[in-house]
């Protein structure tokens, strides 16, 4: 199982397609920069989908969105 399926399935609710490509991108230690640069996507979209990310994996940090990999 890799690292974005892994923290997937330790997810309350389970990301969407969005959700999951931007959690795949930290888990391989993208920033925001990085990550606005490869989606091309507004800021604000990308802060919605950390939020998102956060509440249906119940942290509060990207920290603990990376710890979910095991």
């Amino acid at each position: 199982m890799g690292k974005t399926q892994f923290a997937r399935a330790h997810c309350h609710l389970q990301p969407d397609p969005a959700e999951g490509e931007i959690l795949g991108l930290i888990l391989q230690d993208c920033n925001n920069e990085e990550i606005l640069a490869k989606l091309v996507i507004s800021r604000n979209t990308l802060l919605k989908h950390l939020q998102n990310l956060y509440r249906k994996c119940g942290v509060s940090s990207r920290w603990d969105l990376r710890k979910l990999q095991g």
